[in-house]
């Protein structure tokens, strides 16, 4: 009876104690365990890196063989696409895809054999009209996550009750050579040979550079004036050296009309109040009258844009010239 005693006894304190051996390395009841779990499942996933890339868009026109002998494009039915075929916004409207920005101007493939000294390149068809495409291209960058930034409980409320400014860096001159750089694309130059029919051994050669027209985007803004350098050899050995600047035509004509409606608009109005300030004591009648001439009462031009030729280009300008010679 004493042994079965001592054997209960026994069994009963190593049952204790591996109850005691078992809550202490139980990890669900380590606090340490829990808050370590806990704030590796805080932080944020590292946001995806995003390779660098360029934007292609395809610019698509055709022949139109209803003008009368003239070398006349005009858009196709889709005239802005992508390389595979679907349409596209115009490279001016276009945006960027979400987690990208921009880097750099828009520019057009010029590099490739077939194609001319504004990117054209001309695709022959049979019992269709000619089409010609040009390639638009602009490089994308994925924009970089700011750094994860924390704060103590402190800095978090004076964050609440303050407004933070942030300010966008200046632009060096460094980057504003290198936005230069992008937008620049050498569109060639031009040379010329003078003969003189009066005088026999008189003659000369000339070369054109245009200076604005090589950046993209002053090309594409036909109201703002060219400007351009010339060089002229002549023999007997003279040697002329000048600048140029032009308009186009239809932007001046554009400009002039535009200035006249609104001059005339003016003029009318003036007189109008002239005319109401000098009837003025008819009163009644004067009343009557104003209702019935509304003519007077011209409405201000609606603004419009200037419509420029696609098959003529016509300018209008002036030049500066410097010349050395024997004589002088």
């Amino acid at each position: 009876m004493c042994l079965i005693q001592i054997h209960l006894a026994i069994f009963l304190l190593l049952s204790l104690l591996s109850q005691n051996v078992s809550k202490a390395v139980d990890p669900s009841n380590n606090h340490d365990t829990k808050s370590v779990q806990r704030t590796m499942t805080q932080q944020p996933p590292p946001p995806p890196t995003l390779p660098q890339s360029v934007i292609q868009i395809v610019e698509s026109e055709i022949y139109d063989n209803a003008s009368e002998g003239a070398d006349t494009w005009i858009g196709a039915s889709h005239r802005w696409t992508t390389l595979d075929g679907r349409p596209s916004e115009p490279p001016p409207s276009l945006l960027p895809p979400t987690g990208y920005i921009f880097e750099g101007a828009w520019k057009i493939v010029t590099s490739k054999i077939q194609r001319d000294s504004m990117g054209w390149e001309y695709i022959w068809r049979q019992n269709k009209p000619s089409m010609r495409q040009r390639v638009w291209l602009r490089t994308i960058v994925p924009i970089k996550p700011p750094p994860p930034v924390s704060f103590t409980p402190q800095q978090r409320t004076l964050k609440k009750k303050k407004h933070i400014v942030s300010f966008q860096p200046r632009k060096t001159i460094k980057s504003w050579i290198s936005i230069v750089k992008d937008d620049w694309n050498f569109k060639g130059f031009g040379m010329s040979f003078y003969k003189s029919l009066l005088f026999l051994d008189t003659f000369g050669l000339s070369f054109r550079l245009p200076i604005l027209y090589n950046f993209n985007w002053w090309e594409r803004r036909p109201a703002l004036p060219s400007l351009a350098t010339s060089l002229t050899l002549f023999f007997p050995w003279t040697i002329v050296y000048g600048f140029g600047s032009s308009l186009d035509v239809d932007f001046v004509a554009w400009l002039l009309g535009r200035t006249l409606a609104i001059g005339f608009w003016t003029l009318s109005i003036l007189l109008w109040g002239i005319a109401r300030l000098l009837l003025l004591p008819l009163g009644a009648a004067l009343r009557a009258t104003t209702t019935k001439v509304s003519v007077l009462r011209r409405p201000f031009p609606k603004p419009s844009r200037p419509v420029y030729s696609m098959t003529i280009q016509q300018r209008v300008g002036m030049s500066v010239t410097w010349r050395i010679s024997q004589a002088r």
